[in-house]
């Protein structure tokens, strides 16, 4: 039997497997490799024909009595293959260049796919995957040297972008930093049609979870360094418009083995408002969009090996999320104190209102003082210019915020000037009596308190309406209920007009 099979492979097989397998072959072929493997396959309809009658019951021409025993196409055809494939085509397993090696490689499945079908059943098929030609032929395919040539590509491009992490998207639809538009593109990579190799499977989808680590790392890295240097106190709204700077500084890298190491301490990046706006703002994203790219690049692959844990891996992904996200409440509460600190500015000329009305014989207020109408106008500049950057959600949530502590810094503002008033009245009112004199000034028979009172109420009147503006109503912001009860209250007990 099996001298039966060896005379076949060396007087039929092995003549026709040297002419046709060679280097030579595949640079004439119009095809290249893929050539090359038609053609051999076209030696069982050629050769093989009378065998395939004979041993297998006329698999070609309808069925025949059967001489059992043999598997030609295993134990004479298969094992000349590749030994020639071996020693007369080497550089289709040389990794060097990775598209070249992956283009060769899928090829070469194909090829085997089809070899497969020549086996004329499911034991003959289980005996050519475990014949050692097989074993070797599969050896012969560096699939570790090629992932490494990967990873350091895929890795290399993120870990360049995080040098100069602030760097603006070239294309802004998606993201607005180019990091995070490279993190997106190195992920896609991992699972393209181009990269992905089924055996690599595990190693791909590690590679992904390292990639949204090492990114996770730079936003804990920029946090960092936003609470060991935090940003000075702005005088104008203008700057927080400024445009974002790039860093040079190394945040930190993903080593030859995919661990991320730390960073090194110095970090030449300036932390502006305008980064972590952005930051934020691709965080989200990104961490949003993770989902639907398991759905549709991961998962199908998962399952073509079998894979069945699908939950596991989606927990393994949630867990990349939530370290991306874990520190965005410290940007946003950093990015709320910051515009917060530039409206409160305007808080401070509420204590010049009774300067402005104390014995000046002024009119009766009826218009809101210049301060209460730019009193919200670092958060409009702030929101308008951020408005594509910026989702309606948060700047809802983060308008709220910074209206809710204004809020309570105007109250205390206005409490501590409605104090002070009433105290002075009520000594000017002991004055009066011991002297039996006249100390209130004013026309129409509203006194400067009156007036004082009065011109509170309409400052606070005018938050309202700035508010409004901004999209956030009275409910929305619990300090103004409390803020417009003092404010209307002074006037309306002690005798002031309310408009």
């Amino acid at each position: 039997m099996r001298d039966a099979e060896s005379l076949f492979r060396s007087f039929v097989v092995k003549d026709y497997m040297e002419e046709t397998i060679s280097e030579q072959f595949i640079r004439n072929h119009p095809q290249g490799l893929e050539g090359m493997f038609s053609a051999v396959l076209e030696f069982f309809p050629r050769h093989c024909s009378k065998l395939c009658e004979i041993t297998t019951g006329g698999s070609l021409h309808g069925p025949r009595d059967v001489i059992s025993g043999y598997d030609f196409v295993v134990n004479s055809v298969w094992p000349e293959i590749v030994g020639n494939l071996e020693a007369q085509t080497p550089s289709i397993f040389a990794p060097g260049n990775p598209n070249v090696f992956h283009e060769k490689y899928t090829i070469s499945i194909k090829f085997m796919e089809r070899f497969e079908l020549q086996c004329d059943s499911q034991a003959s098929v289980k005996r050519l995957r475990s014949h050692p030609s097989y074993n070797a032929f599969m050896s012969k395919w560096s699939l570790p040297v090629y992932f490494q040539i990967r990873f350091q590509e895929i890795a290399g491009y993120l870990e360049t972008s995080l040098n100069s992490p602030f760097t603006p998207s070239s294309d802004k639809t998606l993201f607005h930093l180019e990091c995070s538009a490279v993190l997106w593109n190195c992920l896609h990579q991992c699972w393209s049609d181009s990269v992905y190799l089924v055996p690599l499977c595990h190693r791909f989808w590690k590679l992904t979870l390292q990639l949204l680590s090492r990114y996770a790392v730079w936003v804990s890295e920029v946090h960092e360094e936003m609470a060991a240097r935090p940003l000075p106190q702005r005088e104008s709204s203008s700057n927080l418009q400024q445009l974002a700077k790039p860093s040079n500084g190394d945040l930190g890298s993903l080593n030859a083995t995919g661990v991320p190491l730390s960073a090194t301490p110095s970090v030449a990046s300036v932390v502006t408002v305008n980064n972590i706006v952005l930051l934020v703002s691709d965080a989200q994203k990104v961490t949003a969009k993770i989902p639907e790219f398991f759905e549709s690049s991961v998962i199908h692959r998962v399952k073509e090996i079998g894979g069945d844990n699908i939950s596991l891996l989606r927990d393994g992904l949630k867990d990349a999320e939530d370290s991306i996200l874990l520190h965005l409440p410290q940007f946003e509460s950093y990015l709320t104190s910051e515009i917060t600190a530039l409206c409160i500015v305007h808080l401070k000329s509420v204590n010049d209102i009774p300067r402005l009305y104390r014995r000046t014989n002024r009119e009766v207020p009826s218009k809101p003082s210049i301060y209460a109408t730019n009193l919200v106008q670092p958060l409009a500049d702030f929101l308008n210019s951020y408005k594509d950057a910026v989702s309606s959600s948060n700047q809802k949530q983060w308008a709220v915020v910074v209206l809710q502590s204004l809020g309570e810094q105007f109250l205390s503002a206005v409490s501590d000037v409605l104090t002070a008033v009433k105290k002075m009245e009520e000594s000017l009112k002991r004055l009066k009596a011991g002297r039996g004199g006249n100390v209130a000034g004013g026309t129409q028979g509203m006194s400067d308190d009156d007036k004082i009172r009065q011109q509170l109420y309409l400052d606070v009147k005018e938050f309202g309406k700035q508010m409004a503006s901004l999209g956030v109503s009275d409910s929305d912001v619990e300090a103004y209920g409390r803020l417009f009860e003092t404010a209307r209250s002074a006037v309306s007990t002690d005798g002031a007009a309310i408009g």
